[in-house]
């Protein structure tokens, strides 16, 4: 059974579990496969923002913190 049985895409956006990188001194790569992050322009404070989760195997997502200097995915979205 596939993690998004019954999903539609209706919106036409299709997230890829891509993953990050992490903000610590070994550039390490996490949750590759797993989940799909992505990056906000919200700021908590000079070195947080917040940034949206999207699991590969749940329905679950959610917003959270992150070091500004972590690599998380961007979503452009073009309006003419």
């Amino acid at each position: 059974m596939s993690p998004n049985t019954g999903a539609t895409n209706e919106n036409g956006f299709a997230a890829l579990p891509g993953g990050i990188r992490e903000g610590s001194t070994t550039g390490s790569f996490d949750d590759i496969r797993v989940a799909a992050k992505f990056a906000s322009s919200t700021q908590d404070d000079p070195t947080n923002a917040k940034y949206f989760r999207l699991n590969y195997d749940s329905v679950e997502s959610f917003i959270n913190e992150y070091l500004k200097t972590a690599g998380y995915s961007v979503r452009l979205v073009f309006v003419e």
